[in-house]
């Protein structure tokens, strides 16, 4: 037990220090680690009353395509997961519904395989609910047509899982899943507490804005900040042409492009400070701050991908 405290204290003594001399630390990839995506999406078009979204699916087949890719680029292992709702087809009794058992089984599933030097990464695009950002899902046509999982569960789920873990919510008021880094006055039991430097958390908006939908130029519809992102990582939309069967996307335009030509590439690294501030910077340029893409301000960031 005394074993165990003095490394805590020892621990956040450090996390003290790095803040007092303003130096940020990286947590580099093991020489090679195995990636797990897990990705959530619902556009709610198999019910009547909630909001359709149109960009959802779409983007989160390209931010995976782009993950695929990107991984393949570093010739990492990738295993992917995905929980759609997709189009008014969708069957809410598929293992495959993100309901919020589904999610959860799902994480659980992950983080049975998962390794301390191993990467997990979250993406979510669907409504948030006004003021929590709670996450809206298993919609369906009965009249208890969504459930609503609590934001803060969700991250705590989340965080139970070892390795390093990155969480991208396209959704609106989805500022409420940043953990914002306690002031130097805060005591000590509040940074033990908050601060968890194995999870790096980027949002859409802040935790008082909507996200939004915008055509491309390559007319469909995606989020603004999801396209942000995919242009982030030099996503090239013009490569091929979607391909909708019953409703459904089988084929997604756009590849990846060559690691040099990636805005969020620095000296041959992609690191989760690195992806936000690309992101948020091609992202004022669409709507000049109408929606504000967040991220903790822990003294540490993290290493995505890097040889």
């Amino acid at each position: 037990m005394r074993h165990t405290r003095l490394i805590s204290i020892i621990s956040l003594i450090t996390l003290f220090i790095i803040t007092f001399t303003s130096c940020e630390l990286f947590i580099d990839p093991p020489i090679a680690p195995e990636y797990h995506l897990l990705v959530i999406s619902l556009d709610y078009k198999n019910t009547s009353t909630i909001n359709h979204l149109e960009g959802t699916i779409r983007d989160a087949k390209e931010f995976a395509k782009a993950i695929d890719e990107l991984t393949d680029q570093y010739r990492a292992t990738l295993y992917t997961h995905m929980l759609l709702q997709e189009s008014s087809n969708a069957d809410p009794l598929a293992s495959d519904y993100p309901t919020i058992e589904n999610i959860r089984t799902k994480l659980s599933e992950i983080k049975s395989l998962m390794k301390e030097t191993d990467i997990l990464i979250v993406y979510y695009a669907g409504h948030g609910v006004d003021g929590s950002g709670d996450l809206v899902v298993n919609p369906t046509a009965f009249p208890n047509n969504s459930a609503i999982y609590p934001i803060d569960s969700f991250v705590a789920d989340i965080k139970e899982i070892k390795g390093s873990k990155v969480l991208i919510m396209d959704s609106c008021y989805s500022g409420n899943s940043v953990t914002e880094y306690p002031d130097i006055e805060d005591n000590i039991v509040q940074l033990r507490e908050s601060y968890d430097p194995s999870l790096f958390v980027i949002s859409a908006s802040t935790k008082n804005q909507k996200s939004y939908e915008l055509d491309s130029y390559t007319n469909h519809v995606h989020g603004k900040f999801t396209y942000s992102l995919l242009e982030a990582l030099g996503w090239n939309h013009n490569h091929t042409d979607e391909v909708k069967v019953d409703g459904e996307i089988t084929t997604v335009a756009g590849t990846l492009g060559s690691l040099h030509s990636m805005p969020a590439m620095n000296n041959g690294k992609i690191t989760v400070r690195s992806l936000f501030d690309n992101t948020r910077r091609i992202l004022f340029k669409l709507d000049y701050g109408k929606q504000l893409p967040q991220t903790g301000d822990g003294p540490i960031d993290m290493v995505l991908f890097g040889r």
